[in-house]
């Protein structure tokens, strides 16, 4: 990851993170959240700049939707399962 704080994401059927936390905008659905790097096992934050949802139809393992604009939501990537698990649920 090139920094703690990435650039803004928009929300959509695929984000691409590059660093520990973004901000993500928008109000479409995640369905693929793409891996950092190869190697990349670990956690990345998005802080919710508008209610996204996200589903389990590509490689995030539970459907859910952040609940309030500013609060930040985790996924933790299992590169031996290529699925990402978010911490919270709602």
């Amino acid at each position: 990851m090139n920094s703690c704080m990435g650039a803004d994401l928009a929300s959509g059927a695929t984000v691409a993170p590059t660093s520990l936390i973004h901000n993500v905008t928008g109000a479409a659905a995640v369905v693929n959240i793409t891996v950092p790097w190869p190697a990349f096992a670990g956690v990345v934050y998005f802080i919710a700049q508008g209610i996204f949802t996200w589903t389990a139809a590509g490689n995030i393992a539970v459907a859910g939707t952040s609940t309030a604009v500013g609060r930040a939501v985790g996924f933790l990537y299992n590169p031996v399962i290529g699925k990402w698990y978010p911490l919270t649920v709602a």
